[in-house]
Parts: C-alpha cells; structure tokens; sequence
C-alpha cells in the first residue's frame, strides 16, 4: 500500500473529511477521464489548450 492510500485511509476516519471526499468524488472522476482520454489521445497539454481553447494553465490543473 502506497503511502498516499494510507494517509486517506487514515483521514477517512474522520466524519467531516470522509464526507468532504465523497463529495468531490464526481469532479475528480471526470478530471481523471479528460487525463486519461488526453494522454490515450497522445495529446500534450499545449496541444489540448490549441484545440479546445482552454488555458495550458487551466488544464495544468486538472
């Protein structure tokens, strides 16, 4: 087990983080998929940003 899995297992512990998480769990499975999609597309980030018009900045973030 990786040292990040055991850190949020540890602070899932608590009530409001665990609920904090859960609640962000949406936003970061697409964030997750337009990676994922980005990088199966042998697309750099500055590649995206021409094509989508998004910000190399805004998609540095994702």
């Amino acid at each position: 087990m990786s040292d990040l899995q055991e850190l949020t297992n540890e602070l899932m512990q608590d009530e409001a983080f665990r609920r904090e998480y859960e609640s962000i769990q949406p936003e970061l499975n697409i964030t997750r998929a337009i990676m994922d999609a980005r990088i199966q597309a042998g697309l750099t980030q500055t590649q995206l940003s021409e094509r989508s018009g998004i910000s190399q900045a805004d998609i540095s973030i994702l």
